[in-house]
């Protein structure tokens, strides 16, 4: 009982800590942006993957600094600019990495989206709540759409096209007053579509005004003919990069496992007897169980007088081998070398044995007082102790 009370304990405790931890995941605040595909956090963006899902555009997600891209995908860039806090040498490097790889996918012929987000997403996410959305014009047409930003300006948005791409030709889509907030760049043999300002893509911001429909538009635009979207989640630090196994393949992660359990069913097998049936080893009764057993018999089938007769036997038996008496020898050599008051307590278990009306009570008295006047008797000299029966 104890133990099951301990174990309940610990379930609960453990419950406890699961359920604070899901709720402080759930009510966190972000610091710093991490634009991740699976993550519910403010800054993640498993809200608007969700609506991807919903409109059947296939995605993926890749966390290599050098992203798999095949032909026809289109990488997804998060970019992250304007922050007080500047990302280490090394993160700034395999960001840059990442976004090269992009643009290399975009060069020879495939379309690309890069969407900048402030890293300082608390900041940025202050700034958004004070300002209004910005109505966008959706082309040469007169529909608009009212857009979150955070105050990212048009030359950090499109820097990375502007300042690296000298041979690129731009296009503005999507127009925010004298700003623009959706720009085309052909690149080489490619299209970049990069959107001003992306933190109306995120988890907080995304069912604010008309987040979720300008940018659902966009991916649509982006990831025509049932492309496949692909966010390349190294260029803003979330970095995993490919193992041996799964570098060689698929089929080499499954070997591994088939491996691993091979080796738990050889060691199975070698602690095992092999081709024999399991002995089951029994455990070794001994004369108490027995007694016991005999006793219980007794006592559930109410036979006192059985119970009275076979004590009268087992104390003449024990009373004759130490008067080293033949069992066929007379009763009177026997009582002869007796006490009267033992010789009383023997004939009480003889007579009683034979009374139908002798209840269990009286019956355990009579044993008991025969027990007690032998031991006073024999003493040490007794050979071998006797239990009383259970009445």
């Amino acid at each position: 009982m104890k133990r099951n009370s301990v174990a309940s304990i610990c379930v609960v405790l453990v419950g406890i800590l699961a359920l604070s931890a899901v709720i402080l995941n759930a009510g966190q605040q972000d610091a710093e942006a991490r634009p991740e595909a699976a993550s519910s956090s403010p800054s993640g963006v498993a809200a608007f993957v969700g609506l991807l899902r919903e409109r059947g555009i296939p995605y993926s997600v890749d966390t290599n600094t050098e992203p798999d891209l095949k032909p026809g995908d289109i990488p997804v860039a998060f970019r992250l600019v304007d922050s007080n806090t500047k990302l280490s040498e090394i993160l700034t490097k395999q960001a840059q990495k990442c976004t090269e790889k992009v643009l290399q996918h975009v060069h020879k012929g495939g379309t690309a989206l890069i969407l900048p987000l402030r890293q300082d997403f608390l900041e940025a996410s202050r700034s958004t709540l004070k300002t209004p959305a910005d109505p966008i014009t959706l082309g040469a047409s007169s529909q608009k759409l009212s857009i979150t930003q955070s105050g990212i300006s048009a030359d950090q948005s499109f820097s990375v096209m502007d300042d690296d791409e000298e041979d690129s030709t731009a296009m503005d889509l999507w127009g925010a007053g004298p700003h623009p907030f959706l720009r085309a760049y052909r690149s080489g043999k490619g299209t970049v579509f990069i959107a001003s300002d992306a933190i109306g893509i995120t988890n907080r911001f995304i069912d604010k005004s008309d987040n979720a429909e300008a940018f659902g538009r966009i991916f649509s635009m982006a990831a025509a003919s049932g492309k496949r979207i692909v966010f390349t989640e190294a260029s803003f630090g979330h970095i995993y990069d490919r193992g041996l196994l799964e570098s060689i393949g698929p089929w080499a992660n499954a070997a591994w496992q088939q491996l691993l359990i091979l080796g738990i069913v050889i060691a199975f097998t070698l602690g095992k007897r092999f081709g024999l049936p399991e002995e089951t080893k029994r455990t070794q009764r001994g004369s108490r169980e027995l007694l016991d057993a005999i006793a219980d018999t007794y006592q559930r089938a109410g036979t006192t007088q059985t119970a009275l007769l076979n004590a009268y036997r087992d104390a003449d038996s024990d009373l004759r081998t130490v008067l080293k008496l033949s069992k066929d020898s007379p009763r009177t050599d026997r009582d002869k070398h007796l006490p009267e008051s033992l010789q009383k307590a023997l004939a009480r278990l003889e007579v009683g044995s034979e009374m139908t009306n002798m209840t269990q009570e009286q019956g355990l008295s009579l044993i008991k007082n025969a027990h007690r006047e032998i031991d006073a008797f024999l003493g040490p000299k007794r050979p071998r102790a006797r239990g009383l029966a259970k009445l």
